[in-house]
């Protein structure tokens, strides 16, 4: 398969060289990493005086806390008079679907892969053992698509790197699944190094090298209707199926205006971050500097008594003895009081203007994390809290698609696959339903 390879090359080089910096970048001072060797970081013995204020970490846990909620959930509504009558069971099903895959920590994961790297990934599958629909959340490094269009829908093919141990990889090939493929084709390999942080090599080598690996590359054709999985090292597609829906539900907070590929605020505000932490820098050296250092004159007391005096314990006798006798006449001549630095002023407004750029730029708001300041009645207070709503609607609302994108694939997998009926808690008077294929087989629902 020479045009999928082609294809995949492609898709990597463009990665490395447009976004994967960046997204690594984003990454570390979202966990406060912010002097890494990468980036020209000073050595070890010179972190003491480092300084850093992390307002990455605050727009991404404001995002969360915004825009998620502590239970995400989605409610049905019939297309059909029919359906409308069983859409509060099929509000349950999906209350315990989204349960079920611990749905509020894998939105979590997606909305600060949003917030950092531009883009947050849903895939939703079948689990047979378990006969329920799987949601994950995908790390948007290892998914690729077509970035010829403007809007998800239009996306005419994705690309994912799903890497697996070997001994999953040959579970498949000798279970059947992995037929067109031999075992002597495909070597163990090292996980990928373009999806790692090169800060975080050397600790995790150690422990991801302790198994051997397979990356396997699933390729979604949404013209064709067909899904392919790839093995690059062997250039053979091992497995191939028709589909007839796309696994990915990708969603973006802000639109690049150019492709799907998304704009992620943080990365418009990294450059006033490590502003931000230099001048914090700065001035903790000049504070250290500022505490008082007293100079002798070591022409005239020895360097030895001095120390003598100091460990003496309070009220002892010290003997001393002198250069010569003008020494002790003019003791309090021979220390002088060093010259301290001053803290400028310009280094502490600049801090506060770069401060107040980056919450332009990300709405940042102080009412966003629990902190008011200056607001005495009511009426501020709803003003500031519809301010907020204003400028996070269109970002909710993008996340909301994306949710109600996911309980749609996973009630059209349930139709399609569910076995087994499912007891469920549902609204009303009705405190339970049981469900199953032949129930929902026929409900036409949105949510």
């Amino acid at each position: 398969m020479p045009q999928l390879n082609k294809l995949i090359d492609r898709h990597i080089a463009y990665y490395k060289r447009s976004e994967k910096q960046k997204f690594d970048k984003a990454r570390r001072f979202y966990r406060g990493d912010f002097f890494s060797m990468a980036d020209g970081g000073l050595a070890d013995n010179a972190r003491g005086f480092l300084c850093s204020k992390n307002m990455i970490y605050a727009i991404a846990d404001t995002a969360v806390s915004a825009l998620l909620g502590p239970n995400p959930r989605v409610a049905a509504s019939g297309r059909t008079p029919n359906s409308q009558d069983s859409a509060v069971d099929v509000t349950g099903l999906m209350d315990y679907i989204f349960e079920s895959n611990r749905f509020r920590r894998k939105a979590s994961t997606s909305l600060i892969d949003a917030v950092l790297c531009k883009r947050g990934i849903f895939k939703t599958g079948w689990d047979d053992k378990r006969d329920l629909p799987v949601v994950r959340s995908v790390n948007p490094s290892q998914v690729f698509f077509d970035l010829t269009v403007r809007d998800t829908d239009d996306i005419r093919y994705w690309l994912e790197a799903t890497v697996i141990s070997y001994s999953e990889f040959k579970q498949r090939v000798e279970s059947g699944k992995y037929a067109k493929v031999s075992l002597e084709d495909v070597r163990p390999d090292r996980y990928p190094k373009w999806l790692l942080d090169p800060t975080q090599q050397a600790s995790t080598n150690s422990l991801r090298d302790a198994f051997d690996w397979i990356t396997i590359w699933e390729y979604y054709d949404r013209e064709k209707g067909i899904m392919q999985h790839y093995v690059k090292q062997a250039d053979t597609i091992v497995f191939e199926e028709k589909i007839d829906y796309i696994p990915y539900s990708m969603f973006t907070l802000n639109h690049s205006g150019v492709d799907c590929l998304g704009l992620s605020e943080v990365q418009l505000v990294l450059t006033q971050q490590e502003t931000i932490n230099d001048l914090l820098t700065h001035m903790k050296q000049i504070t250290y500097l500022m505490i008082p250092r007293v100079m002798f004159d070591s022409g005239r007391i020895t360097e030895e008594d001095l120390n003598k005096a100091v460990e003496a314990a309070a009220g002892s006798f010290v003997g001393v003895a002198p250069q010569n006798s003008e020494a002790l006449r003019s003791l309090a001549t021979l220390f002088y009081e060093m010259p301290m630095p001053q803290n400028p002023v310009g280094v502490k407004e600049f801090i506060m203007r770069q401060e107040d750029d980056a919450a332009f730029i990300s709405a940042l708001a102080e009412a966003a994390r629990g902190q008011v300041t200056g607001a005495r009645t009511a009426t501020e207070m709803a003003i500031i809290d519809a301010q907020m709503r204003t400028r996070l609607a269109t970002r909710e609302g993008h996340l909301n698609d994306a949710i109600e994108d996911v309980a749609k694939k996973c009630f059209y997998l349930c139709k399609k696959y569910m076995r087994e009926s499912k007891v469920v808690r549902v609204a009303g008077n009705r405190k339970w339903a049981d469900l199953d294929h032949s129930k929902i087989r026929d409900i036409s629902v949105d949510f």
